[in-house]
């Protein structure tokens, strides 16, 4: 089982930076720590949603993926807290890991059974769908300062 994490990225860093009286102290500990992690392990930017401060700016996700979340059995705008993972985004992000090929897995049941999509969309959960990882593959630098 594979879970990473993303959590304090360039434009999460950019955005509180410029927040009146901020201390982005601990928030670029984070940071540091997860590129460092990241650059590391040669985990791909777009598996841990990496964004930067004109992705922050333009209101969007990760430059580093493609494609989109997919609400099965849902229409509109979706809300998405948190994503289940498929083979084929994992396969694009985690490109040097052995991966073994999903078989009966929620991943794939979300699309058939209307219930289980329908309980995993109230908490924000989606499957990948079509995304895919693109572009680079270790955590951008951050080219924002922090006071000291």
């Amino acid at each position: 089982m594979v879970l990473l994490h993303g959590s304090a990225d360039a434009g999460l860093l950019a955005q509180s930076s410029a927040a009146p009286g901020a201390n982005v102290d601990k928030l670029r500990e984070q940071f540091d720590a997860q590129a460092a992690f990241a650059e590391r392990h040669h985990i791909h930017s777009g598996w841990l949603q990496i964004r930067d401060e004109e992705d922050v700016a333009a209101k969007r996700g990760s430059k580093f993926t493609s494609g989109m979340v997919k609400g099965p059995f849902s229409s509109g705008k979706l809300n998405v807290k948190a994503m289940l993972v498929e083979e084929a985004f994992m396969r694009s992000c985690l490109g040097g890991v052995e991966i073994t090929p999903f078989s009966e897995t929620v991943a794939q049941r979300v699309y058939t059974e209307e219930t289980l999509a329908v309980m995993l969309a109230k908490q924000g959960i989606y499957p990948t769908g079509d995304m895919a990882c693109i572009q680079q593959t270790t955590a951008p630098a951050s080219n924002v300062d922090t006071p000291h």
